[in-house]
Parts: C-alpha cells; structure tokens; sequence
C-alpha cells in the first residue's frame, strides 16, 4: 500500500499510483465512477454498498468519506475495519484508501490540506479541524468511542469478531 513519508503529499502518492493508468493522475472520480458509486442524493443515514471482489466498494467508500469531510469541515469522522491494521493497510494506505481519494484530484481538495497522518495511533488530521480516526472492531473499536463522530465507514462489517461492542457502544 501507500505510506505518505515525512514532507509527502496526499496528492503527490496518488498522482504517483494513478501515472500509467486509463485514469492518468488528473482524473475525477465522478467522472469515473459508476452512478451506483457515487453518494445517493436526499436525506439517508447509512448507505450500504455490497458487490463483489473488485466491485470498487473501498474506492467508492474512500470517495465519499473525503466527499463527506469536504462538506463538514471540522469534525471527527470514524473508519472502522475488521482489525486496526485492515483500517490502517486497506481503508487509509491502500491503493482505493482515504488517502488517494484525498489526493486523486489535485487542487479539488476544497477542505484544505492534510495537516498529519500519524499511522501509529491512527489518526488523520486536516487544516480545516477536521479528524479521522481508525479503529478495528477485533477490540471493540475501542479507540472511536467517544469521538462524537459526524460519521463513520464501517468496513467489512460480515467479518466483525466484537460486533455488539464495535456498533452498540463505540459507535
């Protein structure tokens, strides 16, 4: 996966991933995607997206969490996997993660630049006060709760070892 090193931009992994593609580093998600992966509009409080293998539901999730964020600015927001290490590897660095979603259209980051990613602990902090934080639900998501949190991308959810404390009481 995508590990932003010391001085490394978002924008500048993803430009590096996306060179060579049928995408080229400019190119729009929305322009991309499938209707199917975009944010439905109206007023809803889960959007559930099932497919299978290489349907695009990471990318599309990553998408519409920096979607999410740019629109309201300020906030905590949650990501929550299987294990830590799948919301660190696969949501936050991976190829279709946070991260490039963040950076895949250089310049249309309107919520301003990603202050701090710190991967140990895993939180992602913006210049506009915006926060994410990574948990796995292995351990009760323990580290979300609490976080009054605007929103969450519940990853995975079918592989969930401590559901009820993960849902219930964290987020």
């Amino acid at each position: 996966g995508a590990r932003l090193m010391h001085g490394e931009r978002p924008n500048d992994i993803a430009a590096d991933l996306l060179e060579g593609t049928e995408e080229g580093p400019h190119a729009s998600w929305r322009d991309i995607a499938r209707p199917e992966q975009l944010l439905p509009d109206g007023d809803w409080r889960t959007w559930y997206l099932q497919g299978s293998r290489g349907a695009g539901k990471t990318r599309s999730a990553a998408e519409a969490l920096a979607e999410l964020i740019q629109e309201h600015p300020g906030g905590g927001w949650g990501v929550v996997a299987p294990t830590y290490a799948d919301a660190r590897d696969v949501c936050m660095e991976g190829p279709s993660g946070l991260l490039i979603a963040l950076g895949a259209q250089p310049g249309a980051w309107k919520g301003g630049e990603v202050l701090h990613w710190n991967r140990s602990i895993g939180e992602l902090e913006f210049l506009n006060g915006s926060r994410v934080y990574l948990d796995g639900a292995d351990d009760g998501a323990l580290r979300v709760q609490g976080k009054n949190l605007r929103g969450a991308w519940c990853d995975e959810i079918g592989l969930w070892r401590d559901w009820e404390t993960s849902w219930d009481e964290s987020l």
